[in-house]
């Protein structure tokens, strides 16, 4: 994708978009495999150090500006995250690493402009890397 002319880029941004508008419920029929899962940073609980919960902690401050981010893993599965627009990178990376997809085997990529945000530094709040409110990140394999 990164040597891809104009005119493939903008497909696969058409693309991605129709997608986001699917999940979004315009195609409730194809919608099955999608979850939503809303972060709550102010309700985390002190005493959870699992790996599965460990994410939490990169949340920031739980204000009101939220990001929303639509996962879309490698085995065709979806999920939206919102997290406060605070959250720090390794928030995102930690949370797709504890559903299974390691960093050392997946990246994760956003694509207009393509950014490969595991491969960024993770204490850079998402806030920061100037995204819109709701962004697309894909999963892929290295």
């Amino acid at each position: 994708m990164l040597d891809a002319n104009e005119d493939d880029q903008i497909a696969a941004a058409i693309k991605a978009s129709l997608a986001e508008k699917v999940f979004n419920g315009i195609d409730s029929a194809s919608n099955e495999k999608s979850t939503k899962k809303k972060i709550d940073s102010s309700s985390s609980d002190e005493d959870e150090t699992s790996d599965k919960e460990s994410w939490k902690l990169y949340l920031g401050a739980g204000d009101v500006v939220e990001m929303c981010f639509l996962l879309r893993y490698p085995d065709g599965t979806r999920e939206q995250l919102v997290v406060p627009a605070t959250a720090q990178i390794r928030a995102l990376t930690s949370y797709v690493a504890s559903k299974g997809f390691r960093r050392k085997d997946y990246e994760m990529v956003i694509n207009f402009p393509r950014r490969v945000l595991s491969d960024m530094d993770g204490t850079i709040a998402v806030k920061d890397l100037g995204l819109h409110r709701q962004e697309t990140v894909f999963v892929q394999l290295r």
